[in-house]
């Protein structure tokens, strides 16, 4: 049986591809077995980038942020924690004749901003029931008494022990006899920075609260993890112009290039390159660079819709380079018209756990600029001679 012409033209581009060597993280490597259908690398400026808002899921976090922070280039913003203690998991005595002690043990993880001044928290007791599925940040909780306050302590103390009042374990004593009483009557409580010019991200799944219950000498405790945990970061001060990709708060960045390839084009790779622009700390002050961003298609509302790549911060380049089989497929698809050339979305990868930011260098800045690289070759019948 004959090839028919379209069999013919796959196992011609597969030959093609089959000749090529693997390319390297900066695309800088890549040669064909044919030299008359070598691909060809295309940069390509990027048309716009800038910041966008949004209201970030911090439902189910593994860092607890708490605290305050102010920075000329993100502004100031306020981190609260929201946490919910889990049913005991022993058999505990009737707690009625027990004398009952608690204590908030918070694990520290990461911290942000000014290290020098000591900090302080007091635990607010939450009124009312709730989820931390799908938590979105800017949520606030009602709240009433204070149940405790925490000693000064520096940003980078490893364990911070806040006393509960007695009014907490007054209300622990009478809802522990049963799992349901328990969830219907302790909805947990939310951490609140009293002084300090830092936020603490405290370790969610290592922080629990003690307690202590002791009767005519005999003493015994139970620890109690923090099954339900989100984060409530707010703004204080207007949004920052430049172009500023953070955690935590929901800043985002949106980028466009404009394609200029055949209609035919056959795309290779793609690689996004992204730049930080270097910051320059206060003394004393602990600012990390976002350390993975993620690079999303968007949705005709602007949400994040279609995950094509995630780009590490690279220290040597200062910068983020986006490259995944995906974008690749996403840049074919632009070229043959099979998908709508909107903004792509670049945000950090985890929201819920970090007050980690980024400035990225905008395009009419000075070098190094972002920019797009397509590496791709040009169908069979388009070749030309040389």
């Amino acid at each position: 049986m004959r090839p028919t012409r379209s069999g013919m033209w796959w196992l011609l581009g597969f030959s093609i591809l089959c000749g090529c060597n693997v390319v390297n993280d900066t695309g800088a490597s890549l040669q064909s077995g044919s030299e008359r259908l070598s691909p060809q690398v295309q940069v390509l400026p990027l048309e716009s980038m800038r910041s966008v808002s949004a209201r970030p899921l911090t439902g189910q976090a593994s860092a607890l942020l708490v605290g305050q922070v102010d920075h000329p280039l993100i502004g100031a913003l306020q981190a609260e924690a929201y946490v919910i203690p889990e049913y005991p998991s022993v058999v505990l005595p009737n707690l009625a004749d027990y004398e009952v002690q608690a204590e908030l043990h918070l694990i520290r993880q990461a911290v942000y901003g000014d290290t020098t001044a000591p900090l302080r928290l007091r635990v607010r007791l939450i009124t009312q029931s709730w989820t931390d599925a799908r938590f979105p940040a800017d949520t606030t909780l009602p709240t009433g008494e204070v149940l405790g306050l925490s000693e000064p302590f520096r940003a980078r103390d490893s364990l911070v022990r806040i006393p509960l009042g007695r009014s907490w374990t007054d209300l622990f004593r009478s809802a522990v006899g049963s799992e349901a009483d328990f969830s219907s009557r302790i909805h947990g409580f939310v951490l609140e920075p009293v002084e300090g010019r830092a936020a603490v991200g405290f370790d969610g799944a290592r922080s629990y609260v003690r307690i202590w219950y002791r009767r005519e000498g005999v003493r015994d405790s139970v620890s109690l993890a923090l099954k339900s945990r989100a984060n409530a970061v707010r703004r204080l001060t207007t949004a920052p112009s430049a172009v500023v990709v953070q955690g935590g708060v929901g800043n985002r960045a949106l980028v466009s290039f404009a394609l200029q390839l055949p209609a035919q084009a056959a795309v290779h790779r793609a690689v996004l390159w992204l730049y930080a622009q270097p910051a320059v700390p206060d003394p004393g002050s602990v600012w990390e660079p976002v350390e993975q961003l993620s690079l999303y298609t968007s949705t005709e509302t602007g949400e994040p819709d279609r995950l094509l790549a995630t780009g590490r911060y690279r220290t040597s380049e200062g910068g983020y380079a986006f490259s995944s089989p995906v974008f690749s497929n996403y840049v074919q698809e632009l070229v043959l018209g099979k998908t709508p050339s909107r903004p792509l979305i670049v945000m950090a990868a985890s929201e819920k756990n970090t007050l980690s930011w980024v400035v990225l260098r905008n395009p009419g800045s000075s070098e190094p600029k972002p920019r797009l690289e397509v590496f791709w070759t040009s169908p069979p019948g388009m070749a030309t001679e040389r």
